[in-house]
């Protein structure tokens, strides 16, 4: 554009500070120096938008800071090979500095392991474990104490010759490897494919052999795993992260509850945070899932049978709808990830990327 450096750098970098993520992507496309200033890594971290990767096919991004009800803006479709996505079931795993692990699955095929800048739409591929199969596994990211050693963990199937205990092994960012098989000791049914990390470690819910509910957490530095009891009579429908913590959505009778872990050596594992009703959100004829614990305390939840997105504040009872989705059919075990705006790169976090 012609007169695109008319305006000086401090005004370019104030205005595209506060754009909404759609119209900023399209002036990506408009001019290269525009490219460059919005792409800039300096840009990107004072911008820190969070943003919510959406389980939408094609995916979508929900950019919660729209104000009011915009559904124009706030709903982002986002840049991907759609072919790769074909006839595969997308799980959304987990996220860092901006980068999304996504696994895609087909059925009598090796799992695709994906790590994906969503604001840029670069991908790369996580090369295939030397023991593949076409089993469901469980998947986590994370790190332990050391942020450049960011690793994949993947539980495996039942190993018969360990009495029903399952497999694991981990891919280190760092060395860009895969580690051979450990055995995890116990024998635990998995109800989520996805770990929710959260200081150190991963989390799993879980049910143990005589069917009782727990949470299964691994401690990424010690690689040791060890159960976590729910809060008694929860009956449990999400994990996620409030304020830098564990958390979990319980549903009893019409209230949602946010329950937080308390500090290791505090006499209660868990205080609830937060009673809210749902009333408003259902009726008669209509049921909901929660998708997504965003930070805040906020939720992302689906509601049936429209299919509307909507955000719901736990602690002022209020809720905004975002868009009804088009298609999710493809994601297992629906739910969604809350990530941070990043320029970074997935080729630049491991040199042995596809």
């Amino acid at each position: 554009m012609a007169d695109e450096c008319i305006l000086p750098e401090e005004i370019l970098h104030y205005i595209f500070l506060r754009m909404p993520t759609k119209p900023l992507l399209q002036l990506k496309c408009l001019s290269k120096h525009w490219n460059c200033v919005i792409s800039n890594p300096s840009f990107m971290k004072a911008r820190s938008r969070r943003m919510i990767l959406a389980p939408a096919l094609p995916l979508h991004a929900i950019d919660i800071s729209v104000q009011g009800n915009d559904m124009n803006h706030s709903m982002i479709k986002l840049h991907f090979p759609y072919a790769m996505l074909e006839d595969k079931e997308v799980t959304i795993v987990g996220s860092f500095n901006g980068i999304v692990f996504l696994v895609l699955e087909k059925a009598y095929r090796p799992h695709e392991l994906i790590l994906y800048n969503p604001f840029t739409g670069a991908f790369k591929t996580v090369p295939r474990p030397p023991y593949s199969d076409y089993t469901n596994h469980m998947y986590g990211f994370g790190y332990g104490t050391i942020l450049d050693d960011l690793k994949i963990i993947r539980i495996m199937r039942y190993d018969s010759a360990n009495s029903g205990s399952r497999l694991y092994e981990i891919f280190s960012l760092k060395s860009g490897s895969w580690s051979s098989p450990s055995v995890l000791i116990g024998k635990y049914h998995f109800l989520k494919y996805s770990g929710t990390f959260v200081n150190g470690y991963l989390y799993w819910v879980a049910a143990r052999d005589d069917h009782w509910p727990i949470i299964v957490a691994l401690d990424i530095k010690k690689m040791v795993f060890s159960e976590i009891l729910i809060p008694s009579g929860c009956n449990w429908n999400c994990l996620g992260r409030f304020n830098g913590r564990l958390s979990m959505i319980c549903i009893r009778s019409n209230d949602f509850e946010l329950w937080v872990t308390n500090d290791h050596d505090s006499g209660n594992l868990w205080s609830k945070k937060c009673l809210s009703k749902y009333t408003s959100l259902s009726d008669h004829d209509k049921s909901f899932n929660v998708l997504c614990v965003l930070d805040d305390g906020k939720l992302l939840v689906v509601q049936y049978p429209s299919k509307q997105l909507i955000v719901y504040d736990m602690f002022k009872e209020s809720y905004k709808e975002v868009n009804t989705l088009i298609s999710f059919g493809q994601l297992t075990n629906l739910q969604s990830i809350e990530y941070q705006e990043s320029s970074i790169s997935p080729a630049d976090m491991c040199s042995t990327l596809i």
